[in-house]
Formats: C-alpha cells, structure tokens, sequence
C-alpha cells in the first residue's frame, strides 16, 4: 500500500534518527497532533509493514516500541541496514534515547541534526579538518573514516560558527570508560582547533547527566589539550522498559 505525504514524512525521520520510534517522538516531530492522530500514524505504518513491534506494554503504561523493517529501509535507499536488525535490549535502549533526542533537537529549528556518517564526514571536511583528524573505525584491520555520533550546528546546541557532537550514553555501561572512549576519538579534532567544539552529553535522566559533567571535569585536570564546554541534555524519560519484550 502507498504511503501518505504525512507517513512518508514520518517514516523518513524514524529511519534518519535511528531505526526507532514511540508515540512521543511523533509528538514531538508533529506537535500539533493529538494522541489519536499518532496512534493512527504508527498503526498505519505497522499495517503496511513499514515498522514493526519491538518492545513496550500498554496495559503497563509503556508506550509501544517500533522498529524500521526491510520495506522501509528500502524505501529510504538503505535495504541492508543494521537499523532494521534485531538488537539486544542494551543496544535498543541507547538508539531510543538517540532517536529521542534527535527527534527533539529537529522540532527546535529548521535544520536537522545530521544522523548519517557520509552526511558528518563529508560536513567536516568540507569545514577545512583534515580526514586525518576525524574519528575511525578498524574493519578487517583496515582504518575506515566513521563519525558515529550525531552532529548539530545550530543554537541552543552549537556555538556560532561551530559544531556540536552529541555522545548518546549507554545507561546500563560505566560512565567513565564510556567518556574517554567518545573523548579519545575527538582529540586530534581537538587539536587541529578548525572550529569551535562543543560535547553534549545525551542521557535519560539529569542525575546522570551531572555525573557525566564531574567525570568530564576530572578528565579535563589530566589530558594536556584545552577541552571543550561539556553540556548535558536529558531527555527526561526512561527506556528500561524494553527489556521486557526480550
């Protein structure tokens, strides 16, 4: 079945912020609708095959989590995509609190926030950093360029003129280990000092968050580089609940 203009709309969020997506985050991409409406938009897309069941209870006050399918990986251009694939619950909570939080920062301006890597390698080159200064990835033994992390440019989140890279937290992994792995693969961005840099730190919960901000300092005290501001963003709500649909 054809998708509507307003389906066709959503679905490309869902697949461009990860793969993931709740009643909430179409609220928060489509304030203007009612509970109803979203309801309606994701049992549609379900209906279609264009997302699926992933986890979540109504009957338990969860909102129900939805997953891309093949047919809508497809449709974006991305049939073998790693979004479509089952994952562990650690692995699904961290892409809902990224879906979460990329759905938010896109309602605040005109600009999305650029979810793909070819989309943020190909931004900061074109910003003057060197590719040999972006984070990377070992495949096979081989070093491949790889920008895992979201990367917005606009106020509240960038400074003027500069970029901010979002590291999505791991709820159930350390904090610390989780911090100097992101840091580590920004320092050579650091250093190069193209642009001004900003790290926000996305997590569930302003708890959380604050414990991030004190690791973050500490760190600060030990490496020899002037490191960036460090900010939080909490999405204020809690995704442990998709471990029950393992």
């Amino acid at each position: 079945m054809p998708l509507t203009k307003t389906e066709h709309e959503l679905l490309d969020a869902v697949v461009t912020f990860g793969g993931y997506v709740t009643r909430g985050m179409v609220e928060l991409h489509r304030p203007e609708i009612t509970v109803q409406w979203a309801n309606k938009l994701l049992y549609s897309l379900s209906e279609k095959k264009y997302i699926k069941y992933a986890a979540g209870d109504s009957r338990l006050n969860q909102q129900t989590v939805y997953q891309v399918t093949y047919l809508a990986c497809k449709e974006f251009g991305c049939p073998n995509s790693h979004m479509r694939r089952r994952h562990n619950p650690e692995a699904m909570r961290r892409y809902l609190i990224r879906s979460h939080f990329l759905f938010s920062a896109a309602t605040l301006e005109q600009y999305r926030p650029m979810a793909a890597s070819e989309q943020r390698i190909g931004h900061l080159l074109s910003l003057g950093f060197p590719e040999n200064v972006l984070p990377y990835k070992v495949n096979n033994g081989t070093p491949v360029t790889q920008v895992e992390e979201p990367i917005l440019t606009y106020r509240p989140f960038a400074p003027d003129g500069g970029l901010c890279v979002a590291l999505v937290d791991q709820p159930d992994a350390d904090p610390l280990r989780q911090l100097r792995t992101y840091v580590g693969r920004y320092i050579p961005i650091i250093r190069s000092q193209v642009v001004p840099l900003v790290f926000l730190s996305v997590v569930e919960g302003e708890e959380r968050g604050m414990l991030y901000r004190s690791l973050y300092a500490a760190l600060c005290r030990e490496v020899k580089v002037q490191m960036p501001e460090w900010k939080t963003y909490a999405i204020n709500y809690t995704y442990n609940y998709c471990f029950s649909g393992f």
